[in-house]
């Protein structure tokens, strides 16, 4: 899936970005979100920034995670703005200068946008093998919406999970977005409006 993610062009991945940009700013449950946890996407994963840019000046809280790398878990931090705010961090991921860090807690959000190598149907999720984000999205309420973004390519029949993973409610990626439900799974394609 790494080989896939690298070898996808840059066009390729502007393109695919654009639909899932489309598909999310469209959800109903991500127009009524208040407060939202995006990710600082690489050149590999979904390119969520001008949506984030976007939701700030809709007035939404807008939350992105620092990494604490000698605790490999993550810490939320809310930002006004993707320009002044950042700063290269773990890993070389853009995340929230130390000194915005403060009350953030993750019970303050509405949705969480989660990147991973993979998903399947049911809600798994394969991420990068250090585990910040599992143990971050055991820490939150149940009503908080967890939706995993990816390209559809990185759609599986089935990832391989375990106790300690956390399942999405929802996939989004260019062609469809899949609802997990935890019971009953749905799958409805991207209109071509959006694409």
């Amino acid at each position: 899936m790494r080989l896939k993610l690298e070898e996808q062009t840059t066009f390729l991945r502007e393109k695919r970005s654009r639909k899932i940009r489309r598909a999310l700013a469209s959800n109903v449950f991500f127009k009524r979100a208040g407060a939202i946890l995006f990710f600082a996407s690489t050149n590999r994963e979904v390119n969520l920034w001008l949506l984030m840019k976007k939701s700030i000046r809709d007035g939404k809280s807008v939350f992105l995670p620092r990494i604490i790398k000698s605790a490999h878990r993550l810490e939320i931090v809310q930002i006004h703005s993707t320009q002044k705010d950042l700063i290269e961090g773990s890993y070389g991921i853009r995340e929230p200068r130390a000194e915005l860090a403060g009350d953030s807690h993750p019970k303050n959000l509405d949705l969480v946008l989660v990147p991973g190598l993979a998903f399947d149907a049911m809600g798994g999720r394969l991420g990068q093998g250090m585990g910040c984000y599992d143990r971050f999205l055991k820490k939150l309420a149940p009503q908080v919406k967890r939706y995993g973004i990816c390209f559809d390519f990185q759609l599986c029949d089935l990832v391989p999970t375990s106790k300690m993973d956390i399942r999405m409610d929802q996939i989004v990626t260019e062609q469809k977005a899949v609802n997990t439900g935890r019971v009953n799974r749905t799958f409805r394609k991207i209109s071509e409006s959006n694409q």
